[in-house]
């Protein structure tokens, strides 16, 4: 089921800054939070220092900027970025049968 299915209107991508230590603690707390739907940990650069990234939805903008404050406060982390979706240009599933 998609996220508009369920009545979300508003997502954001969040670009978090989290310590390499801290990594399996941030994956326990967005864990079972449903309105997380996809959690990353990609390589990081000297000049984008953000390692995990959590795409939020919500009902509004507010709402998702609530999510972000709950999780920041619960990991004690408040160096992110916030992506909020201007315009989805395409969604697909991936056909792994015709790879």
């Amino acid at each position: 089921m998609s996220h508009e299915q369920v009545g979300y209107s508003s997502n954001v991508l969040v670009a978090w800054k989290i310590p390499e230590a801290r990594i399996d603690e941030f994956e326990a707390t967005i864990q079972d939070l449903t309105e997380v739907s996809h959690g990353y940990e990609r390589v990081s650069y000297p000049e984008w220092g953000y390692n995990v990234y959590t795409m939020i939805h919500g009902h509004s903008k507010d709402e998702c900027l609530g999510v972000v404050e709950r999780i920041s406060s619960a990991v004690k982390i408040n160096e992110y970025v916030l992506l909020f979706t201007k315009q989805e240009f395409k969604k697909d599933k991936l056909d792994l049968e015709r790879l």
